[in-house]
């Protein structure tokens, strides 16, 4: 971050709470929407690759058991047929 960057940054901050979310509310609108494409994409990335990791720890510790897939579609349409 470069140091204008930095002050604005540290000014935002001092900012009443409802002053800072309008100001980052009107930050967000002036970003052109293919960077917001970008950012919400990365942040969608970033979400999944932090639950896949979440779901591979609990099937390692034994939180968790996997199903064999068979079973998972049998139960799917056992219940879609009620």
């Amino acid at each position: 971050m470069s140091s204008t960057e930095e002050l604005v940054f540290n000014a935002a901050l001092a900012l009443p709470e409802q002053s800072r979310a309008q100001l980052a509310d009107m930050l967000w609108a002036s970003l052109p929407e293919e960077q917001l494409d970008l950012f919400v994409m990365d942040e969608v990335r970033q979400a999944w690759v932090a639950e896949a990791r979440r779901r591979m720890r609990d099937v390692a510790s034994g939180k968790v058991a996997l199903l064999p897939g068979d079973e998972v579609m049998g139960r799917l349409r056992s219940r879609l047929q009620e």
